[in-house]
This record gives structure tokens, C-alpha cells and sequence, in this order.
């Protein structure tokens, strides 16, 4: 069995460059999330005098875009050194097209489509987010 003998001020030292590593990560992390639809669907059964009746809903959230980023006062993104630089910390949060939504009484759930009729149904989403993406540039 070896045993490694470390001196104190070995462990503050390599403590210490962890610590530093963990900040640097931190301060210049870059987080870019594009296209997320996340969508719930939910079925419930009742029992009305031995009729079985099920009442089905779905919500769901979009994004179009999700992004954290590090910037200088000016907005320009940088590389963020705190050993050279005594500057507050600037990020960037930036959130565009996000939509919720909740359908109660939804009655086409996707779980039970077979595979052509999903895609379809995937198509349709692609090409209505693309007018509505128009439109948003429109009216802009």
C-alpha cells in the first residue's frame, strides 16, 4: 500500500487552483438552447354508470431561443478573467418566442398517432412556426 504525504500547503494549493478552475467556468459559461417544444399529455378516466369516459388534455412550452453569455458593459461577448480584471460580472440572459399553452379538451393525442400521421402532424407544426416566425418579423 503506498500512502501520498501531502503538506498542508500542497492541499490549499491544489484547493485553491480547483477553486480558481470552478470560477473561470462559471464566469464565462455559454449556454445556447434553440427549437425546444416540451408537450404533456395527460388522459383521465371516469366511470359514469359503466360508461367509460375519458377526458384528455395536453400543455406544453416553447422556446425558440435560450442563451447566457458573458459580456462586457457594452454587450460584447468576452472571455472574463478575474486574476486580470477586478470588473463586475456581466451576463446576458436572453429568452425569445417562448409560448405556453393548455388545451383541456385535447383530442388528438400524439402518443396514439401512428408514425405517418405524427409526422404529418410535425410537418404542419414546422410550417405554422414558420409563418408565425414571418409574421413576428412583419410586425416587428
Amino acid at each position: 500500500m503506498i500512502q501520498v504525504a501531502m503538506t498542508q500547503e500542497q492541499s490549499d494549493s491544489q484547493s485553491s487552483y480547483l477553486d480558481s478552475f470552478k470560477l473561470k467556468v462559471m464566469d464565462n459559461i455559454k449556454i445556447n438552447i434553440k427549437e425546444v417544444h416540451i408537450r404533456v399529455e395527460h388522459m383521465v378516466f371516469a366511470d359514469r354508470l359503466h360508461e367509460r369516459e375519458s377526458k384528455q388534455s395536453s400543455f406544453g412550452i416553447l422556446i425558440r431561443k435560450f442563451e447566457i453569455r458573458t459580456t462586457d458593459k457594452d454587450g460584447k461577448e468576452i472571455f472574463h478573467d478575474r486574476t486580470q480584471s477586478k470588473q463586475d460580472i456581466i451576463k446576458r440572459v436572453a429568452l425569445e418566442g417562448l409560448a405556453v399553452y393548455l388545451n383541456p379538451h385535447d383530442t388528438a393525442m400524439i402518443h396514439r398517432l401512428p408514425n405517418k400521421a405524427l409526422q404529418k402532424r410535425l410537418e404542419v407544426s414546422d410550417q405554422m412556426r414558420v409563418c408565425v416566425q414571418r409574421y413576428i418579423e412583419l410586425t416587428d
